[in-house]
């Protein structure tokens, strides 16, 4: 009787344990399938939109040069509910979003949004879940789009205060640069609270990439976080600032103001020489037809 109990408890969890494995089998193969349709999908709407985007925003991308070839964090500033698609028409390499909870809400949006890659993020406490998935994002060796303001804002100027260190918690503990990021045009062509775009110039003035410090004892210390995120609220400043004067938001100073003043006085001086010489050939063009009349 008492070997019989033991082999019946060596079988159910035998079967227990194959049940548990199969699942498990069954949840990776649906993973990796629905990357793999989201990723096709992803890349279908970046080809279709791309001209779109050229052609109604005379979209135009400065810097993108500064994007390292190695997994990175993506900051942009969050002026519109446009800036998403208009971050994901920076580069052709499949980025990675997160975005606020609430979108999973509306199961269809919620659906469509983790397809091509989103996940959520409850920015009312501190989402240790959220920050699993874009640990395992970056080790994965995909790069990653975060808004470090956390939402929307309608101010022509950052605010220290909005930025807090997650992000930068993010990057030392996965050992991955951020990238900072300018949109200038954005909340023109997509005001908060509108619905439909308008045509607007929209420029993404991406700056160098700007790397954690290294870590202490495997620890990240809050004081390197925040120098860092001083760091990176300096330059989305200057990004911000030049991406919204280049699309048309503010107007010139300093070197840029001189330059354009330069380039006008230079195809001003072209311009002139060019109907000097204009003007000389029509009138030895005239002269010869005359001395052919009068022969």
């Amino acid at each position: 009787m008492h070997s019989k109990m033991i082999i019946y408890r060596q079988s159910y969890r035998y079967m227990k344990n194959r049940r548990h494995k199969e699942r498990e089998w069954i949840t990776t193969a649906r993973r990796h399938s629905r990357i793999r349709v989201g990723s096709i999908v992803y890349r279908l709407l970046w080809v279709t939109f791309r001209p779109v985007f050229k052609l109604l925003f005379r979209f135009r991308v400065e810097g993108s040069t500064n994007l390292p070839s190695e997994p990175f964090i993506l900051a942009p500033v969050h002026r519109s509910y446009l800036d998403t698609p208009v971050v994901a028409m920076i580069t052709r390499r499949p980025m990675r979003f997160m975005a606020r909870k609430s979108l999973w809400d509306i199961k269809l949006l919620g659906f469509f949004v983790s397809l091509l890659g989103g996940f959520p993020v409850d920015r009312a406490k501190g989402d240790l879940k959220a920050l699993r998935t874009a640990m395992n994002v970056l080790t994965n060796g995909e790069s990653l789009v975060v808004f470090p303001e956390g939402t929307c804002r309608p101010d022509t100027r950052l605010q220290r205060a909005h930025l807090r260190d997650g992000l930068m918690f993010i990057a030392s503990r996965a050992n991955t640069p951020i990238v900072p990021v300018g949109l200038g045009g954005t909340a023109k062509a997509l005001p908060i609270g509108s619905i439909v775009p308008r045509p607007a110039r929209i420029v993404v003035v991406i700056g160098h990439p700007i790397y954690p410090l290294p870590k202490q004892n495997k620890q990240v210390p809050r004081k390197q976080l925040t120098t860092l995120t001083d760091v990176l609220f300096a330059e989305l400043e200057k990004l911000y600032i030049r991406a919204r004067t280049l699309a048309g938001e503010e107007p010139l100073r300093g070197e840029m103001a001189s330059s354009r003043t330069s380039s006008r006085c230079s195809s001003t001086k072209l311009l002139s020489s060019s109907s000097r010489k204009l003007k000389t050939w029509l009138a030895s063009i005239v002269r010869s037809f005359k001395r052919g009349r009068q022969s």
